[in-house]
């Protein structure tokens, strides 16, 4: 018996399915789908490998092959449809066959059995408003009866979208079906989870993201394996699950956390297609702020929208300002405006809450010296360093590498002056609103604060119960939470991420600001929302204002339509980082080289621009450099074959028209494929 397997650090251009004699005293043991142990390369060095295919062996063949070592794990760890999976994701996200089990079976999990326990109880039922009903039988009609595999939920901030698709869920659960439930961010979890569990049970579903313990991760995902649960939470890895949904749900479709930033790079919401258009289950995509891509593809028919314009209940939308910040200030060094301190002072005197979003953490944003000018730098990153006060000590910390030293008390460069500590983050905001408003009791949320699920779960339990009064955080305050007794909602420096770079830089703004907004007066209160801004002019700002969505996207795919953005075109982003700045650059310039030689030989039939090469947004992250080549394409079959055709000419060639590189150069530049990235490299 002959077993085919996808062995560990194997090369992606030269990666491929291994060959292995099966011993006779394993033949019995090992399945497709099973974890074993094979010697590999020349010095037979001992790896790890999952059996992908078996098949007879063909004694009449001369060819040598080695055996297979031992079996890992004594029964099969993947199925049939997971493998099918990871061959998919191994090539359209052009990485290796092994790279892409990682991601569907993690190191550390082990086959065990699960004892299925059943809630004593019959789950609650979900009630929905007349409005909601209509709504929901559209939906049910989709799901029952239409061809379509996806559709997107289109409401309002606090149209009850939840209440929707976890009523579907609900009654395919009682029919014993199976359901998958995205959120964007691990801080949403806890508020999730206890909504399942109130209108499912407590041993109905199972949760995975990456904050749990391997302990806990491997026992939730062999619940999952067993069936001893048919619904589960999850973050974008979850997408992986060892089940084949009914149904997948991916709630706040808009947010770019569904994109994997490290190999594989691949999109929750792509294999979510994946799985519908090959194991017949069906996808909702939900936002108050879609996609550009996907509200196209539902404007345009090719997926089935549905709506909800109206708030759940008697709540109404919030009344939504405008402050120019130019000529609004509480003093020089601040960053409230007497408008929304006005405000925060008059919440706090009717026993109501507010929710404040500046997505910037640290104390102050800069140090720079007076004198000349310089800003202190990371040492292993081409980024400035942040302000921070960890412990009562004054630290400068950058935010990509951890690298952190004490503020110097003279600048570094030119010796003569003190440094100068400028900008404002959620720290110094914190501390400024507790001495502007001694009354107030402030609860800060961003990365420093929150290191774990069960952190999230206690600080929003907290605010939830009034312990609180006042929430600053960063972004990840503006979207998915619900809290009864908000009325106010602050949005500082709400002009910021309008001028990053990335074609998404409108459509992300406008959504965080959408989405903060939504905060406000989810219940029976009259919400209220002020955005300070020094563009209170943008077109931008104005129409996040009104939540307008629908005149956003308008002026949104006229632009992207001219530039040859998605979703008219794909883009494709090529990586290389390096230790030596040179070597990488000369490996990107001839990596372009072989692009346009393949381009123009062997794949001229192929609508492709490429841009010449240039450096990444962040020429250097953690002692390595970054050079990126970004091509405008489509993404299908026949393109990918030509960035594995041109990276494998790339790696055995040294010379390309009268453009040489030394072989030497190539060695150690790490080279990556990156479809439709959410942030620019």
């Amino acid at each position: 018996m002959i077993a085919e397997v996808a062995v560990e650090k194997t090369q992606f251009a030269f990666d491929k399915l291994f060959s292995y004699i099966v011993p006779e005293h394993l033949a019995e043991r090992v399945s497709v789908g099973a974890c074993v142990a094979v010697p590999f390369g020349r010095k037979n060095s001992i790896r790890r490998a999952f059996v992908i295919n078996l098949k007879e062996q063909n004694l009449e063949s001369n060819l040598v092959l080695k055996k297979i070592d031992s079996l890992i794990d004594s029964s099969p760890i993947l199925s049939p449809e997971q493998i099918k999976l990871v061959s998919w994701v191994s090539e359209y996200y052009l990485c290796s066959l092994y790279d892409s089990l990682s991601l569907i079976l993690p190191r550390y999990v082990k086959n065990n059995e699960f004892e299925k326990k059943q809630d004593k109880s019959l789950p609650l039922n979900i009630n929905l408003s007349d409005y909601q009903n209509n709504v929901y039988a559209e939906i049910l009609n989709w799901f029952f009866n239409s061809e379509k595999k996806e559709s997107l939920l289109y409401g309002i901030t606090g149209s009850g979208k939840t209440q929707v698709f976890l009523k579907l869920a609900q009654r395919l659960f009682l029919k014993s079906k199976k359901v998958l439930i995205l959120v964007p961010e691990i801080s949403l979890i806890p508020q999730m989870a206890k909504i399942i569990e109130k209108f499912f049970g407590k041993y109905a579903f199972a949760c995975l993201h990456s904050g749990l313990s391997n302990k806990v991760r491997s026992s939730e995902w062999n619940k999952i394996k067993n069936e001893a649960v048919n619904i589960v939470l999850g973050t974008r890895s979850a997408i992986f699950v060892p089940m084949i949904p009914d149904l997948i749900v991916i709630d706040e479709e808009q947010e770019p956390t569904y994109k994997s930033d490290k190999t594989p790079r691949f999109n929750a919401k792509e294999v979510a297609r994946f799985l519908c258009k090959n194991y017949n289950c069906k996808l909702i995509l939900s936002s108050a702020t879609p996609s550009v891509e996907s509200f196209y593809l539902a404007k345009s028919g090719k997926i089935s929208l549905f709506q909800l314009k109206k708030r759940y209940g008697n709540s109404k939308l919030p009344e939504v300002k405008i402050v120019n910040i130019n000529k609004n200030l509480y003093n020089a060094k601040s960053i409230l405006s007497l408008e929304l301190l006005d405000e925060l002072r008059d919440k706090i005197s009717k026993g109501e809450q507010s929710i404040l979003l500046l997505d910037r953490r640290g104390f102050h944003t800069l140090a720079r010296c007076s004198y000349c000018g310089s800003s202190i730098s990371c040492e292993n990153c081409s980024t400035t360093l942040v302000h921070h006060l960890v412990h009562r000590k004054n630290k400068l910390i950058c935010h990509y590498c951890g690298f952190n030293i004490d503020v110097p008390e003279l600048c570094p460069k030119c010796k003569n002056h003190k440094i100068n500590l400028i900008g404002v983050g959620t720290q110094s905001l914190e501390n400024e609103i507790r001495t502007a408003i001694p009354e107030s009791k402030c609860l800060r949320v961003d990365a420093d604060t929150t290191k774990s699920k069960k952190v999230y779960e206690k600080m929003f339990d907290n605010f939830k119960s009034g312990k609180y009064n006042i929430m600053v955080g960063t972004r990840m305050v503006a979207k998915g939470l619900d809290f009864d007794n908000v009325s106010l909602v602050g949005i500082l420096c709400a002009d910021q991420s309008l001028f990053g770079e990335g074609y998404k830089s409108y459509e992300r703004t406008f959504s965080l600001i959408s989405q903060a907004v939504g905060r406000s007066g989810r219940k029976n209160n009259n919400g209220k929302a002020l955005i300070q801004t020094f563009s209170a002019d943008n077109p931008i700002i104005e129409i996040s204002a009104k939540q307008d969505y629908d005149v956003f996207f308008e002026k949104e795919i006229k632009l992207r339509k001219l530039m040859l953005y998605p979703p008219f075109a794909d883009l494709c982003t090529i990586g290389f980082v390096g230790i030596n700045e040179e070597k990488t650059w000369q490996s990107c310039l001839f990596f372009f080289e072989s692009l346009k030689y393949n381009a123009k030989i062997k794949f001229n039939d192929i609508p492709i621009k490429i841009l010449f090469p240039s450096k990444a947004f962040m020429t250097k992250l953690s002692k390595k450099f970054r050079f990126r080549i970004t091509i405008k394409c489509r993404n299908n079959q026949k393109f990918r074959r030509f960035l594995t055709d041109s990276l494998i000419y790339y790696q055995q060639n040294s010379k390309i028209n009268k453009f040489k590189i030394n072989p030497r150069n190539k060695s150690g530049i790490h080279i990556f494929f990156d479809m439709n990235p959410e942030h620019l490299f």
